[in-house]
């Protein structure tokens, strides 16, 4: 797909073959190469669409994940196979996130939100108890053995396939995996990357950022909306000249996807265009008082009959055209006494006066009322003098703006039960700056290592700080470059005041991070011969990427670490190409897409290096006792917000502080409370007895 003219049709038969197999053989790497082979496709999309401009290649990989998830999610799941569901899920992000034109089919959406609803719906796996020892028979030398005291004996190790089907508390289920991919695409899709830079994948904005924010932390109301949203609410600025008070609530939402901010004013409804007057039809004619005005006829053709008769049906006749209750009320009309029933009534004579004498004092009101409406239309103002009182001055409340938001939302409605309080103390505070430092994208950090020619040994590759031209265009496809002291994103615990250097090799999609440990970017420390460092970044990555350029191959325990797990070894060719090694400690899970003896071409080396380090990377975090995706991470601080922080309140509890002015919010809060509130009425009191020469006096009582 990178070079050259492909043939569509023989990359269209690889995936039709390849894909299904990602669901099949669960407990081997099988399911695994195939996800991992088809991920690649997702870093060279630009060149993919360049020779399918129809997209008909992407739809058919995102198709596939979606026909497997189906039928796999119908079969009972054992622990490998829920692993590679979740890797479907986490697949099919990856791609609808990296390109949301997909978005456009219609047929391909429908498709997709079946496989999350299917997900979502799906049915945790159950718990399966692990067998009992099977007791061994006493026999007479165990009895004698069995009065000297002995040491503890070792069970025997569970065969892997029996404790396969032993749900992993810390894994991350179907249906984590589909609510991830629903969080996803309603918050990302077509808004990645951001407008500040790709590290940015949430706001960044506090809720007491703004300069004229009068409010204190303890003071800033929050709220959890059916236990999985915290949100909390300020007032601040509307620099739009066209709002009156000058202020607009701001929202700060927190879920499992990450920190949302918006900036909410609900504008007035523009008044409507006044319709025009219509017509006034007297209901007497003058010229027939006896009756009103003549029906319209009925439409379509009526029954040929004599009057009196039956209307019967004609099969000569388009009865679906015929009025056939205007024809049936004809002869009731006919053949009874009150006469005919498909027009209005006569007026009866009794009352055809009194009638005819309200309609006249109608008309000549109407008629006056658009005669003085006319005239204050021409003269606004007229020849008389009105004596108007002048407006009252009413400050602003403090809480207006968040009180209108949460009402338009039915939030304050008594009988919303969604909406929780919640106990803004010192210990929420914490738990809610600790929810913001907890990214939703997986961090990863990976070892960059420059072997130059006749270099083996640690202290020689450690000492590194210049590197071939080859190399720098090696590492510059690995990522892009970013100033660790202005960088906002994962840096890989790099430190940002200089002491690792200035600058850090970076790259990011909507799911993960990358920070790149490059041994020649960090500084040399020419006194210090372990490079301390150096190794102290290195040494702890999991996986390494190599470029060796010795003549010799490259030993993965030149770098003492008990870290250190994987090794993807990079060796220039003579001929243009790159052999890949591939070297792993035996507790390893396999990775892809490259294998060990792979050669490869230059254009295409940086992508695939790239992604078998973050597959490597990836399988020993998630493999790893106690790692939890942050997706998982994020729902169990805030199910701990819930449970610790939210207070049971009834309504009048919760609309109170909505209803309150607050005149000192910042001496309240420093005494631990949350401001001194005066009622509404009394607070607008006070703004209105004030006057540039003082209070006005008020009449004795």
């Amino acid at each position: 797909m990178m070079h050259g003219s492909p043939d569509l049709r023989t990359v269209e038969t690889i995936l039709t073959t390849l894909l299904p197999y990602s669901t099949h053989d669960a407990a081997t790497s099988v399911g695994t190469a195939a996800l991992d082979a088809a991920s690649v496709l997702i870093q060279i999309v630009p060149h993919v669409a360049r020779h399918n401009p129809s997209m008909s290649l992407l739809k058919l990989i995102v198709e596939s994940l979606c026909a497997n998830l189906h039928g796999a999610l119908k079969e009972p799941k054992t622990d490998a196979s829920e692993r590679l569901l979740v890797s479907h899920y986490y697949s099919l992000t990856e791609w609808l996130l990296n390109v949301p034109s997909l978005l456009d089919d219609e047929r391909l959406v429908a498709l997709l939100f079946s496989v999350v609803q299917a997900g979502i719906l799906s049915p945790p796996r159950p718990v399966v108890p692990k067998p009992a020892p099977t007791p061994t028979p006493a026999t007479p030398d165990a009895e004698k053995k069995s009065k000297k005291p002995s040491k503890a004996i070792a069970l025997p190790v569970a065969d892997a396939s029996a404790s396969s089907d032993v749900p992993d508390k810390k894994a991350l289920t179907v249906k984590d995996a589909a609510r991830f991919l629903l969080l996803h695409l309603l918050n990302f899709v077509h808004n990645y990357p951001a407008l500040p830079g790709v590290e940015f994948s949430c706001s960044t904005v506090g809720e007491l950022d703004e300069p004229d924010n009068e409010e204190s932390e303890a003071s800033v109301p929050h709220y959890v909306f059916n236990r999985e949203i915290v949100f909390s609410l300020v007032e601040v600025a509307d620099p739009r000249p066209s709002n009156l008070n000058g202020r607009m609530a701001r929202i700060f939402l927190r879920d499992a996807s990450g920190k949302y901010v918006w900036n909410c004013k609900l504008e007035p409804t523009p008044a409507a265009s006044e319709p025009e007057t219509a017509a006034i039809v007297p209901l007497v004619d003058p010229s027939n008082p006896r009756c009103g005005p003549e029906p319209d006829p009925p439409p379509g053709p009526s029954l040929p009959r004599s009057p009196g008769s039956v209307p019967w049906f004609e099969s000569s006749i388009d009865m679906a055209r015929l009025d056939q209750a205007a024809s049936l009320l004809q002869f009731l009309g006919e053949t009874s006494e009150a006469g005919p029933l498909n027009r209005p009534t006569m007026l009866p004579q009794q009352f055809l006066q009194s009638v005819m004498n309200m309609q006249g004092t109608f008309l000549t009101q109407s008629a006056d009322d658009g005669n003085v409406l006319q005239d204050k239309l021409t003269n606004p103002v007229g020849s008389e003098v009105y004596a108007v009182r002048p407006a009252e001055e009413v400050l602003p409340l403090r809480l207006f703006n968040m009180r209108l938001l949460l009402a338009s939302l039915g939030y304050l409605d008594p009988d919303f039960r969604l909406l929780q309080m919640i106990d803004n103390t010192k210990l929420y505070q914490l738990r809610i700056k600790n929810l913001d430092k907890t990214s939703i994208r997986e961090p990863v950090k990976l070892g960059l290592v420059y072997v130059a020619n006749g270099q083996d040994t640690q202290a020689e590759l450690l000492f590194n700080d210049t590197s071939s031209a080859l190399y720098q265009e090696f590492a510059s496809g690995l990522g892009w470059l970013v100033d660790l002291n202005t960088h906002k994103g994962y840096n890989g615990g790099l430190d940002p005041k200089g002491g690792c250097g200035t600058t850090c090799l970076y790259f990011a999609t909507p799911t993960m991070e990358v920070a790149y440990h490059e041994v020649v970017r960090m500084p040399t420390n020419r006194d210090d011969p372990q490079q301390l460092t150096k190794k102290r970044h290195v040494g702890n990555d999991r996986v390494h990427i190599v470029w060796c350029e010795n003549g010799i191959d490259y030993s993965p325990k030149t770098i003492v670490s008990k870290f250190n797990d994987a090794h993807i070894v990079v060796y220039p060719l003579s001929n243009g190409l790159f052999r890949i090694q591939i070297a792993k400690k035996q507790r390893v899970p396999p990775f892809g897409p490259l294998q060990h003896g792979m050669c490869v071409s230059k254009s295409l080396l940086p992508i695939l290096v790239r992604q078998t380090a973050i597959n490597a990377d990836r399988v020993m975090r998630y493999n790893t006792d106690g790692y939890e995706r942050p997706l998982f991470a994020r729902q169990a601080l805030i199910a701990e917000i819930v449970a610790k922080c939210a207070k049971p309140h009834d309504y009048e509890q919760l609309v109170t502080p909505l209803l309150l002015s607050a005149t000192n919010t910042k001496a309240g809060a420093s005494s631990g409370g949350v401001g001194e509130y005066k009622p509404i009425n009394e607070a607008v009191q006070d703004a209105r007895f004030q006057s540039p020469h003082g209070p006005i006096p008020q009449a004795p009582r």
